[in-house]
């Protein structure tokens, strides 16, 4: 698995032979290890839209709530208006609050990279909470649940909303022929219809839609779909960093000449003292700590409770040490806190860059969720919106 790519060209790297005073490594104590989320695929006879609680990429969503969900106009992209899909969700349970005995994070982005410069439009950040006794599932309704063998045994009888066939979310319309699938919206049922694999037109017979089954349905449109697994970072290896950072000199060193080689002109500072131009290279140290630090487990997709900031992964693009740009709960008015980073890694298991139109790109997806993991205000909207903070690619 390839890790972040190196840095632009136009960023500056400093030759690692000469270390000023301030440049000294500081000891500031035990380190913070983070959890680690990891990409598995599931088992080949395993369906994670069957369990309790997944933790997973791609796929359609699995509802913590599913009789009330999110409108499905209000799970458009802000900039193109086409349906989001779903990216990931995370069972992240809060001991310290009754109401988050049951909590999960959903994230759905546009499929269009094109629209991810604005990650309030594009990204869509939800958290859904509820407290171990509640009308929708039993007593022992727990995340180590397997396979739902009986669902009658853990989910309580309740209404369930009606689900898009492609995407998963709610829907409120159906085929008006066959009455079978439902849909979101209309591009979702236009896809459907005209399918690459299995198109709805050479199905849809009118009243022949009590035979439809939609798990049996996957839109090319969702995500690869994987099981995150997690686990403890390792701990520093300081005899690995240094020849990682050795590593990382050699790539730029090989970009300098590819750049000579294309007639590229060098960036050089005057030295008075010498009278002579010398060539001054720099190396962004946020990047080169991002590079170091995951260079401990390269397959990592997702970091979490452990340190209180995101791994960045440049030193500009960040919200400043006030955070005065995360806006607070719009539920409760309650700050918000860093939970939950994404890692580009996961772009190589979204396979998203087979298609450029729909590429999905950032250098680092910083999730900011209520620090009172607040319950909602009414029963009915139990999907709370969230706040994430994109970097650009680096």
């Amino acid at each position: 698995i390839k890790m972040a790519e190196p840095v632009p060209e136009n960023t500056p790297v400093q030759d690692p032979e000469v270390e000023s005073d301030d440049e000294a490594e500081v000891d500031d104590g035990p380190e913070q290890l983070s959890q680690i989320g990891f990409a598995e695929e599931p088992y080949e006879d395993e369906d994670l839209e069957d369990r309790l609680f997944p933790s997973k990429i791609g796929g359609r969503p699995v509802w913590l709530d599913y009789a009330h969900l999110p409108e499905p106009e209000s799970m458009r992209c802000g900039k193109c208006n086409q349906p989001m899909m779903h990216l990931l969700q995370m069972y992240m349970p809060v001991e310290s609050v009754d109401d988050a005995y049951h909590r999960m994070l959903y994230v759905f982005c546009c499929r269009d990279g094109g629209c991810h410069g604005d990650a309030s439009k594009s990204f869509k950040i939800l958290r859904c909470q509820l407290p171990a006794e509640n009308p929708l599932y039993s007593d022992d309704a727990t995340d180590e649940c397997d396979l739902i063998q009986d669902p009658d045994t853990i989910l309580k009888p309740n209404a369930r909303a009606l689900l898009c066939a492609v995407c998963g979310c709610k829907a409120d319309k159906r085929c008006a022929r066959c009455k079978g699938p439902a849909y979101c919206g209309k591009e979702h049922q236009a896809a459907h219809w005209s399918d690459p694999n299995e198109p709805h037109q050479k199905t849809c017979v009118e009243g022949s839609g009590s035979t439809w089954k939609q798990q049996e349905f996957r839109s090319p449109l969702l995500f690869e779909e994987y099981e995150v697994t997690n686990d403890t970072e390792p701990s520093r290896d300081r005899e690995k960093e240094e020849k990682q950072g050795k590593l990382l000199l050699k790539q730029y060193q090989k970009m300098e000449k590819r750049r000579a080689k294309k007639g590229i002109k060098d960036e050089y500072e005057y030295d008075d003292s010498f009278g002579t131009a010398t060539k001054e290279i720099h190396i962004d140290p946020q990047f080169e700590k991002f590079e170091l630090r995951v260079s401990r487990e390269p397959q990592q997709v997702l970091r979490f409770d452990g340190a209180p900031t995101p791994l960045w992964a440049t030193s500009s693009n960040q919200p400043s040490a006030d955070l005065h740009e995360i806006p607070p709960c719009e539920n409760c008015g309650s700050k918000r806190q860093f939970e939950l980073q994404i890692m580009p890694q996961l772009l190589f298991f979204l396979k998203s860059n087979d298609d450029v139109k729909n590429s999905v790109e950032f250098g680092t997806l910083a999730l900011y969720t209520c620090a009172s993991s607040c319950k909602a205000k009414k029963d009915t909207e139990p999907y709370l919106s969230e706040f994430v903070w994109r970097q650009p690619p680096v």
